[in-house]
């Protein structure tokens, strides 16, 4: 799956310019369009703050503001010391 998020995220920071995002606009993006072409299944974990940041080679806080905007808006959701799930809702 990393493998996936990051080909997502080095496409939108080529679409960066026209876009204006952010690195932490650009992380949401990279996560939403991989569970959106259905390549992350429901219920399944999702990379670790840890993990992710040195996959994309951004600050673990980024990864961080980034997966706490996508369980505000249900499409991931945290499960206490287990990590980060794609949402039932999401799909």
């Amino acid at each position: 799956m990393n493998n996936q998020l990051l080909t997502s995220f080095e496409q939108i920071s080529s679409e960066k310019e026209e876009q204006k995002l952010n690195l932490q606009d650009m992380v949401c993006e990279a996560i939403s369009r991989v569970i959106m072409e259905a390549e992350i299944e429901v219920d399944q974990k999702l990379p670790s703050c840890r993990e992710l940041s040195k996959t994309l080679k951004v600050s673990r806080n980024t990864v961080n503001a980034a997966y706490m905007r996508l369980i505000d808006s249900g499409m991931i959701e945290s499960r206490e010391r287990s990590g980060y799930f794609l949402s039932l809702s999401s799909k």
